[in-house]
């Protein structure tokens, strides 16, 4: 069946009807992410994450046969996050596209559940490995919520646990946090702890969420782009100062690169830059101009590496529990010192 993600969590997970296999897609990270999180909560220690730049057929068909950790008749679940980086290296060779598929349809017991951050179209589905499973299992959708349907969850909660917000505040945290759905939460979140249950105004979403809007994060990310490592560590410590946590630093800094790879891609394939910062949500003149001048000094393959180094580090946080700090200095300056 074909589900939007949060329906999938109210319809199928919480009463426990889950198929073997699982495809979830879509541009929401931050819902995928949600959902990622329900799952370590259903499982618990009979989750395994792995990643699909680093897997092979013959890792999966091993991980998929493997017995729960604590017994034979409790589920286990795998999570493939960035599938796709899977099904690109199978599809060079006819054999190994073959194989995987093959071995999709052999599991029998363990929940499957294949991550593809981004869209896939009709086509794109209709094609093997993603056939399968649209044929045998269900597909979880994490698309874009519109920015109406964004405006209105804001303004409830704000109603439900704070004491509510002005429009133009309310106008205010949106033009900072875009489209980016896990910097909202956080800002939100801090607002809401700001207000000690007053209501909100622009004025107070100027003091909380001044970091996002114009003052040291962007001022860290124009000088990773303009590769200039004196001010990368000064305006680390800056923020650092300001007492913003690193892993939210390091949402942020993802969050950003990845717009700006979505654009960088677009264009290079022949897109318009401007229609393609709408679509993203990025709408404020000065980042649109800033956005658009990093693309002189990288390509989308230099921010694919980025990509990938930057959800290393996430994943080192969040299996290992390593202080992300260190980790992102020593990848900034990497980058910037190419």
């Amino acid at each position: 069946m074909d589900f939007r993600i949060t329906a999938y969590q109210r319809e199928v997970l919480e009463k426990g009807d889950v198929k073997t296999l699982n495809l979830v897609f879509g541009e929401e990270e931050y819902l995928i992410r949600t959902l990622v999180d329900k799952l370590r909560e259903k499982f618990g220690n009979n989750l395994k994450v792995l990643w699909g730049d680093e897997i092979s057929t013959e890792d999966l068909l091993v991980e998929a046969s493997e017995s729960s950790l604590f017994s034979s008749s409790t589920t286990r679940s795998v999570v493939i996050m960035h599938f796709d980086d899977l099904v690109r290296r199978s599809r060079r060779k006819k054999r190994a596209l073959e194989e995987l598929v093959s071995t999709l349809k052999r599991v029998r017991s363990t929940k499957i559940f294949a991550v593809v951050v981004g869209k896939l179209s009709q086509e794109d589905l209709s094609k093997e490995p993603y056939r399968t499973f649209a044929a045998q299992g269900d597909l979880i959708r994490a698309d874009r919520l519109p920015q109406k349907k964004v405006r209105e969850i804001v303004k409830r909660k704000l109603e439900r646990e704070a004491g509510g917000i002005d429009e133009d505040a309310l106008d205010l945290i949106l033009e900072i946090c875009g489209s980016d759905l896990t910097v909202l939460r956080q800002e939100v979140e801090k607002l809401i702890v700001f207000s000690e249950g007053r209501r909100i105004t622009r004025d107070m979403v100027s003091k909380v969420c001044a970091p996002w809007e114009g003052g040291t994060a962007f001022d860290l990310l124009d000088a990773v782009f303009s590769r200039d490592v004196e001010r990368i560590l000064k305006d680390l410590r800056s923020l650092e100062r300001s007492g913003i946590p690193g892993v939210q630093i390091l949402a942020f800094i993802t969050s950003q690169v990845l717009k700006i790879y979505t654009l960088a891609l677009s264009v290079e394939r022949g897109g318009d830059p401007d229609k393609v910062l709408n679509r993203i949500g990025v709408k404020h003149s000065f980042a649109r101009t800033k956005m658009k001048s990093y693309l002189k000094t990288v390509s989308s393959r230099d921010l694919e590496t980025l990509i990938n180094r930057l959800y290393s580090i996430d994943r080192a946080v969040k299996v290992f529990f390593a202080r992300p700090e260190g980790l992102i200095e020593d990848l900034l300056i990497t980058f910037a010192l190419r």
